[in-house]
Parts: structure tokens; C-alpha cells; sequence
């Protein structure tokens, strides 16, 4: 029979408390180097190692455990029931400090007391062998009759989870800045970390957060948002104070007409200081006036007095919205109090384009000139710049669109109507060729204006600076043209020379 057959069978005939596992109660009889002896009441001793019972004395009661039956002796250890009864002393949950031993396969050796504890790497929150050789606390992740497996993480968590229980929303707390972002700073609170975003560092825009805080700071803030369930907070600077929107709004009223300086030009409005406050307000590129296109860059400048409606108190963007358009909707509806077609008034050149320009009235009405209404004709016709004083007549005015049409040409006499005031149908003219075109001839009838003598009217051959004598056939003033006609000047000469004639041989 093997030994270890021999041994299970007299644990079978052993009573039962020698049994291995058993617990019993015993006196130590001798101590010697190694070993030490122990009255277990029983035929056999036991033995026990002795560095276990080292603060011990011969004739002290010992509780010890059984661990196997020899032939001589019963063997026993009271460093294993220590570790029995440690080990039940200890619940799934329970919080236990120990010491990091070893890095082992899957994870670490723990030290608890007398026990040695598995922690496996992933519960461990660490890389390598980083923490070991250091005191943690852990939590106590499994237990059987093996040993007990640990978690760093899950107490990391408990902990979070506990501390957050103890939070209140709108609560004013300490944190430490741990680390600065793009955006905003995490913030160390307790065993857990925030965010405090960059909008919530001041009332006013922040927009380099490196210039406000820096890394290890111990800041007071608010807490506005809690999700105890995600364990996230955020927190805020800002909200310390009161929001200075609120008094800010007070000061306005929805309509009223306010007037301000530029401060700042942007590609799609004007931020304007608001006069006899410290307060900016917004104005949109669509409410500046009823153009569809033009440059803010061009037309405005900082520094530039502006007068305008407050349309807008936005609570959420706590913004003051402006409108200078809403002072045209304020001259529109008295427009015909204000201006009539076939007035004459003067006005700045805000910008020229290739088909026209506009041009902006005293009191900050817009009208628009297109090129054809600058003159006449092309010798008068003159070149405008940004910022010209000009002075025109109202040619047009469309309510329903607010658009005014002006004309500078019509100021002054058309030269067609200036030319037809000093000639006649059918009146003969004697005048000089100015130009040869593909169509006749062009005659200077005026200093301002020229007629047109067709191919078909003509009879005889001419050079320009020839005078050329015609009669004017037809007068277009929608086409602004005097035609004339050589061949009939030629035709009647003709005729009342033949009638002369038939006069002269008649009366014979």
C-alpha cells in the first residue's frame, strides 16, 4: 500500500478531530530549534514548526490546524489556521490594504497580512512592474477556498462612485488643474477629475485658456453638471459670479432707436460699441440695408458713427442684435413725405460697379445710378470714384422693393430735345461731316448732338470736314436720332428747277 494511500486510511480511524483540516485546541510540551511539540491528547504528539509559535512558551494553550497524520506524530500548524481564519474573516466587497510582492504570470503576488492575494494585471489599472514594492488598498473582487482575487480598478471605481454620492449640484468646491486642453482644463476633485470647458472660465470670451490657468492650480468652481451614474462632472468659473447679461439687458428696450460707433468689421457683420455704455451689440450684414451685395470693408470703417434699432435681447447667445435697415423701414413709410420722382438732391458714391453705382442720401437712404443715366452722350460722360459728392434727379422710386432709381443726365436738356428746339422737319441745313460710318455720314447739327445722313440719301461722294447741305426727314426721340437726307435737297433743287422751267416755256 503506497504512503499516500496508507495515510488517507488512518485519517478514516483517526477521530474526528484529527482529521486534516480539523481545528483543535493544544499545549506546548517542548520547543526545540526547528520543530516544537504539542499534548494534543492523543497517544501521538503533534508538531508544529517552531518560528510559528516563536512567541509562545512551553505550557501555552494553542489553537493550531490539522494537516496530515505521520507515524510518530500528528502534524499541525497554527501559521495555517491563522491564515484559515484570516481568510474567513475577509467578504467579497471588503476594502484590504496590501503590499505589491511580485509580478507572476496574469497578473501580481499580494501581500494581505498572512495571506498571499491574486490581482490580475487587468484589474491592476497598471502596466508592468510599475507598482511593485507599493502599498495599495484593494477591493476584494472573488474569494474561495483557494485564496482571494483583488481589484485596484473596481475600489478606483467604488471610490469615484462614493465620493460622487457625496456631491450636490451647485455646490462651490476646490479643484486642482491636472491637465490644460484646446478647449478647456480636466480638473483633480477628490479620487476623481472633471472638465471645466473654456466658455465657462469667464462672462467674457477666453479665447488662449494657457493665459488664465496653468497646471497645478487649486481653483474654486461650481458644479453645473452631475451624472453620478457616468460619474462625470463639469464645472465653471463663471458661474460664481452673476451673469452680467442680466443687468445688461435691462438697460434696452426692443425698438428703440440707439446710436454707436464700429468696433470691429467681420466678414458677415459689425460688432458695435453701443453709445454711453460698455456694451457691444451685433449687427448682421442683412440688416445693415436692402442691397443684396456688397463689402462691410469697403462701406465701413472702425471708428465709423452708426444709428440703429435694437431688435433683439438673445438670452442664449446673450447677445444685442441691431438693425440700422430698421431705420430705412422707419424713412420707407414716409417715403412720400421725404422724396418725390424728378427732385434733385445730393448724395456720397459709396461704390461704383461696371453697370452703375450706388449712392447713399443725408439720411442714409441708398439710390442707384446705372451707367447709361451718368450723360448724354459718350463726350460727356464722366468717371466716379468711392466717396464723390454728386448731385442727381429721382427717376424712380419702387416702394414695395425700396429701391431709388437716379439720373444724372437728367438734370440737364437731352441733346436730342436741344437740337430738335433749334431745327425743324423738312428744314434745309448746311453742316460739316463729322464721322464716316458703315451706315452714312454723321453731321454736326449741335455742339452736343449729331445727325445721321443714310447711304441710301446720299447722292454725290464726301470727305469728313466737307460741309454738306440736307434736309431733316425724320426725328426719333426714343432713339434719340435726326435723320436727314442729301438726295431730297438734290430732288427738290431739281424739281423747282424743272418747275421753273415748265413756268418759263408754259407762258410762251
Amino acid at each position: 500500500m503506497s504512503d499516500m494511500n496508507f495515510e488517507q486510511l488512518l485519517a478514516d480511524y483517526l477521530p474526528g478531530d484529527y482529521k486534516p483540516g480539523a481545528v483543535i485546541e493544544a499545549t506546548i510540551t517542548r520547543k526545540e530549534l526547528e520543530y516544537s511539540f504539542l499534548d494534543i491528547s492523543s497517544k501521538l504528539e503533534g508538531r508544529v514548526r517552531s518560528f510559528e509559535i516563536k512567541d509562545l512558551n512551553v505550557g501555552d494553550k494553542v489553537s493550531v490546524q490539522v494537516i496530515r497524520t505521520e507515524e510518530d506524530f500528528v502534524i499541525v500548524s497554527k501559521l495555517a489556521l491563522d491564515r484559515l481564519r484570516e481568510l474567513e474573516s475577509y467578504n467579497v466587497s471588503d476594502v484590504v490594504s496590501g503590499t505589491v510582492v511580485k509580478q507572476i504570470k496574469g497578473g501580481y503576488n499580494v501581500k494581505i497580512k498572512n495571506i498571499n492575494a491574486f490581482l490580475p494585471l487587468s484589474l491592476s489599472g497598471a502596466k508592468g512592474n510599475e507598482i511593485v514594492g507599493k502599498t495599495f488598498d484593494f477591493l476584494i473582487k472573488e474569494k474561495n477556498k483557494k485564496g482571494i482575487t483583488l481589484s485596484k480598478t473596481d475600489l478606483t471605481r467604488k471610490e469615484i462612485s462614493d465620493f460622487i454620492e457625496t456631491l450636490e449640484l451647485g455646490a462651490v468646491v476646490s479643484a486642482t488643474v491636472k491637465e490644460i486642453l484646446d478647449f478647456g482644463a480636466v480638473l483633480e476633485l477628490g479620487p476623481t477629475t472633471g472638465l471645466l470647458h473654456i466658455s465657462e472660465l469667464s462672462w467674457e470670451q477666453t479665447n488662449d485658456i494657457n493665459s488664465v490657468l496653468k497646471i497645478g492650480d487649486v481653483i474654486d468652481v461650481k458644479i453645473i453638471e452631475l451624472n453620478k451614474e457616468k460619474a462625470k462632472i463639469k464645472f465653471s468659473i463663471k458661474q460664481l459670479t452673476e451673469n452680467p447679461w442680466l443687468a445688461t439687458k435691462q438697460k434696452y428696450t426692443i425698438g428703440e432707436k440707439r446710436t454707436g460707433v464700429v468696433k470691429e468689421i467681420l466678414d458677415f457683420g459689425l460688432i458695435i460699441n453701443i453709445d454711453g455704455t460698455n456694451d457691444e451689440g451685433f449687427m448682421h450684414i442683412s440688416d445693415i440695408n436692402y442691397r443684396k451685395f456688397f463689402k462691410l470693408d469697403k462701406n465701413f470703417k472702425v471708428g465709423d458713427k452708426v444709428t440703429f434699432v435694437i431688435t433683439n435681447l438673445n438670452d442664449e447667445k446673450q447677445r444685442i442684435s441691431l438693425s440700422s435697415k430698421a431705420i430705412l423701414d422707419e424713412l420707407w413709410e414716409n417715403i412720400d413725405n421725404i422724396i418725390a420722382v424728378g427732385d434733385i438732391i445730393k448724395g456720397k458714391v459709396l461704390f461704383t460697379q461696371d453697370y452703375g453705382m450706388f449712392v447713399e442720401l443725408d439720411n442714409k437712404l441708398e439710390a442707384f445710378i446705372r451707367r447709361n443715366e451718368y450723360a448724354w452722350t459718350k463726350s460727356e460722360l464722366t468717371e466716379f470714384n468711392e466717396n464723390d459728392e454728386i448731385e442727381f434727379r429721382v427717376i424712380a422710386i419702387d416702394k414695395e422693393n425700396k429701391k431709388i432709381t437716379g439720373s444724372i443726365k437728367e438734370m440737364y436738356i437731352s441733346p436730342w430735345v436741344e437740337a430738335m428746339d433749334q431745327f425743324r422737319m423738312g428744314q434745309v441745313v448746311t453742316v460739316p461731316i463729322t464721322d464716316k460710318i458703315e451706315s452714312g455720314l454723321l453731321v454736326q447739327l449741335t455742339n452736343r448732338f449729331k445727325g445721321l445722313i443714310p447711304t441710301r440719301e446720299i447722292v454725290s461722294e464726301h470727305n469728313v470736314g466737307d460741309e454738306i447741305t440736307a434736309a431733316i426727314i425724320d426725328s426719333n426721340e426714343k432713339k434719340s436720332s435726326i435723320i436727314l437726307s442729301e438726295k431730297k435737297v438734290v430732288n427738290n433743287k431739281q424739281k423747282a428747277e424743272m418747275d421753273e422751267l415748265m413756268k418759263k416755256y408754259g407762258a410762251e
